[in-house]
């Protein structure tokens, strides 16, 4: 009985823990709804006769809610894009990356430099995203509901809208007064707020892409794996001593597309420890989330169609050369360049793009661009800290209080002197950029009226398509007119000959051309090393160097016996210095198989007038070769050939 009495009990508290359960669950949901859930409740309940009106703006709501979310995302936080400086050929990286060149798909840069070498992040708060989202509601709601147009026998009023958005953990709410005043006949009713709200992490999505931002300005992993690229791949030039007696030598442009289809392999593999993803290799993870998010998948991505640069050093404008073993020891060293040992450690300043996703388990996206920037071979300094700043000009430019006409000048095929519109200009004092605006039409004549900052050494910059860029160094402390002279390209069809035993002849398919054009003070280059194509000149004095290297073929450099004979210093019996003996060593080479030869080139200046320029249509030209190398005095011979100024050729204008 005992038992039983027992077993009665522990069936009563039984029922009542589940009873109490039950309780607690259904005034959970009495208690614990929030004022804004409740409010939402509320605003759905309408009479009959409004609730086709209420349900047609509830739709447009959500539909302009999620649009606003959507572009959000994909445009790094930011449905206005922080406008951009002016982008060059040295520096193609404005504020923010065209992820499908020449369209309106881009996202924000978090952090990237400026064409002055500035650090700068730009990093949207919580508070800047909520009333971009909020404007875009405001902007957009009016033009979904057709102004009710759909409505014909109802007459619709409509209010001001101002909205309220809070971006949470896992959803985003929104709260929009919009007054609507609806007759039908002889009813009325007013609706003056509408509740949505969306199932997103955008919040913590936020969270994380911000930790990731952060985080990167400390162990620079994706720098570092950048730099491995450079370290490991074959076909890039980066430190290493070989055995060949032709110079070792590389395009630039092919290092550089190289370069670029290896980010793109590389990048797309790398992986966010505590987010969702399938096994890697743990070369690729990077750890540095504080906690998991095993919910949220994260994906990395450069593209070859994305901005990229490239400096390396030391170079001879498009040609790396791997130079011989330096040793200090003359005899040494003279030994080295007889055994072929070639010595090459290569410099890189790398500057590119990554693309940085991140995606909740709904398909919610936030994405942002970061630059990745290698430095002489290093992670980029770090010289931000760990602060959040906003894009801001620099206080420099903010003091612009000089007035100033500024003409841009172009010379016709005559040499004459006529201003040009459109020209962007901007002013660069120490190390700060301002964009001061562009020329136009000013009482028939274009100019630039602008106010400008006092600097003493200020540099003028033009830039116009078409046009080669104008530097002008003067002081903008007083009031005043400037000229920037730009000087026009002229594009010209070239092709590229070979001259060999006093015959021309055309590019053969085992050899490679290279044609640097170039003039350092008006810091003009081209680079050719096609047979043929177009090329676009200005008229100036040009310094032309061509290089022709053969491959593709196997030549024995059969080996002989060599002496070399050297001064070495000594002392006499008093240990004075001063004096000299001569040493010499013999040695015997052996025979090499090559299977690349420079074999012509060639250096000169060509004077190239104004109206020869402009009176044709057509350059040609052309690279001196010597004949195949059989033994190493015919590479001497090569050598002397292509130093020879008495070998280069003028190009010919058509």
């Amino acid at each position: 009985m005992q038992k039983r009495g027992q077993i009665t009990v522990f069936i009563v508290i039984g029922i009542l823990i589940v009873t109490l359960i039950i309780l607690l669950v259904a005034v959970k949901d009495r208690i614990i709804v929030s004022d804004w859930d409740k409010e939402k409740e509320a605003s759905l309940q309408v009479p009959e006769k409004a609730r086709e009106v209420q349900r047609f703006v509830q739709g447009c709501v959500e539909q302009v809610a999620e649009e606003g979310l959507v572009i959000m995302g994909l445009q790094g936080g930011y449905i206005n894009l922080p406008t951009s400086h002016i982008t060059t050929p040295r520096h193609p990286f404005a504020t923010y990356l065209e992820i499908i060149p020449n369209t309106d798909i881009k996202t924000a840069y978090w952090y990237y430099t400026t064409p002055n070498n500035l650090q700068k992040t730009a990093l949207p708060s919580i508070r800047q995203m909520q009333d971009e989202l909020s404007a875009y509601i405001e902007d957009n709601l009016a033009e979904c509901t057709f102004n009710f147009t759909l409505f014909k026998d109802y007459n619709v009023t409509t209010g001001p809208i101002f909205v309220e958005t809070e971006i949470q953990q896992d959803k985003v709410l929104f709260t929009i007064d919009y007054l609507l005043d609806i007759d039908l006949y002889d009813f009325n009713y007013k609706i003056d707020r509408f509740y949505t709200d969306i199932n997103s992490r955008y919040g913590e999505l936020y969270l994380i892409a911000k930790e990731i931002q952060e985080k990167s300005k400390e162990d620079f992993f994706l720098e570092e794996k950048a730099i491995d690229v450079l370290a490991m791949n074959q076909e890039i030039p980066f430190a290493s001593t070989e055995f060949t007696c032709s110079p070792k030598l590389w395009k630039k442009s092919d290092v550089e597309k190289t370069l670029r289809n290896a980010l793109q392999t590389n990048m797309q593999f790398i992986k966010l420890k505590g987010t969702n993803f399938a096994e890697r290799e743990k070369y690729f993870i990077w750890d540095l989330l504080d906690k998991s998010h095993n919910d949220i998948s994260a994906n990395f991505h450069y593209s070859t169609n994305w901005p990229l640069t490239m400096e390396v050093y030391p170079s001879e404008g498009e040609l790396l050369k791997a130079e011989p073993l330096d040793i200090d020891n003359e005899a040494m060293s003279y030994l080295m360049s007889l055994f072929c040992l070639r010595d090459y450690n290569f410099v890189y300043d790398v500057k590119f793009p990554v693309l940085i996703s991140l995606t909740d388990d709904q398909g919610n996206r936030l994405q942002f661009a970061t630059q990745v920037i290698i430095d002489n071979n290093q992670p980029r300094e770090n010289k931000l800290g760990t602060l959040e700043i906003f894009e801001q000009e620099q206080q420099i430019c903010e003091n612009a209080i000089n007035p100033v006409i500024i003409q841009a000048l172009a010379p016709d095929a005559n040499g004459n002197l006529n201003p040009i519109e459109s020209v962007d200009v901007s002013m660069k004092c120490v190390s700060t950029t301002c964009d001061l605006g562009t020329t136009k039409l000013i009482n028939r004549e274009p100019r630039l009226q602008a106010k400008i900052p006092q600097c003493t050494n200020a540099l003028l910059i033009g830039n116009k398509e078409g046009y080669h860029e104008a530097r002008e160094l003067t002081s903008t402390v007083e009031s005043g007119t400037y000229t920037l002279l730009m000087e026009p390209y002229k594009e010209l069809d070239y092709e590229i000959k070979i001259v060999e035993d006093g015959m021309i002849r055309e590019v053969e398919e085992d050899e490679t051309i290279i044609i640097q054009i170039k003039n350092d003070d008006l810091r003009f280059t081209k680079t050719l090393t096609e047979p043929s194509g177009k090329v676009q000149l200005i008229a100036t004095d040009l310094d032309i160097s061509t290089s022709l290297i053969t491959q593709g073929f196997d030549v024995t450099i059969q080996g002989k016996e060599i002496t070399h004979c050297f001064q070495q210093p000594t002392t006499n019996i008093l240990g004075l210095l001063g004096f000299t003996e001569e040493k010499c060593t013999t040695i015997q080479s052996e025979d090499m198989e090559l299977d690349q030869i420079v074999r012509g080139g060639s250096e000169t200046v060509w004077y190239l007038q104004r109206p020869d320029l402009w009176g044709s249509e057509k350059v040609t030209f052309y690279i001196p070769a010597a004949q195949i190398p059989n033994n190493i005095d015919d590479l001497e011979v090569i050598y002397a050939f292509i130093e020879n100024p008495a070998m280069a050729i003028d190009p010919k204008l058509e």
